[in-house]
């Protein structure tokens, strides 16, 4: 994931909730000279430009062409798919860079078939990584670092420190977190 010099180049992560802005503190560190997020809220773009994103609000801005004008046309050599949308799956092989990767976290929509753009995967060389169910990892290595780093504050989490609500309440919780969350990024309901 090195560009010329030797660099990390771009990083395009889509969605902007916790796993995306978790992710993007991630390319931060490792070095990624561009990290693009796009969310449609504004409130999780807000968050994403404090920890130092450029940030694309979509539908109101084209993600591609961002990412084209950004790279100079070349894509980006890491893309993030973390909302869980097929039609963001298949825009994210569109808009990797040749020889880029695609790693889709966001949860399948169905478990019906979804359209891949396989002639692009094929002519970019594109590796395709799905990733699930990390609390099944042996040893739950990726749990104990994440909590290792939250700890010694390499990844603030303090966006996600949201509304607590009674378990009565978890319906009304759903409603809003399906219109986006209304500003929050992450609830607690509590018994």
């Amino acid at each position: 994931m090195t560009g010329p010099g030797g660099h990390a180049g771009t990083c395009v992560i889509m969605g902007a909730g916790s796993a995306g802005l978790f992710f993007l503190q991630d390319a931060l560190r490792r070095g990624f000279e561009r990290v693009i997020v796009s969310d449609k809220q504004e409130s999780r773009l807000r968050i994403s430009r404090e920890l130092g994103a450029h940030t694309v609000r979509v539908p109101d801005e084209d993600l591609a062409s961002v990412v084209s004008e950004l790279t100079g046309n070349n894509g980006a050599d890491l893309v993030i798919e973390a909302v869980g949308s097929d039609a963001l799956r298949a825009e994210a092989v569109q808009i990797v860079a040749h020889r880029g990767i695609v790693g889709w976290f966001g949860l399948y929509e169905s478990f019906e078939p979804a359209p891949v753009p396989i002639f692009e995967t094929f002519r970019k060389c594109v590796r395709l990584q799905a990733s699930v169910a990390a609390q099944s990892e042996p040893g739950l290595v990726s749990f104990h670092e994440a909590v290792r780093r939250i700890h010694d504050g390499e990844v603030a989490v303090d966006y996600c420190l949201g509304p607590v609500h009674p378990l009565e309440e978890v319906g009304e919780v759903l409603r809003i977190a399906e219109r986006g969350g209304d500003g929050h990024v992450k609830f607690t309901i509590v018994p």
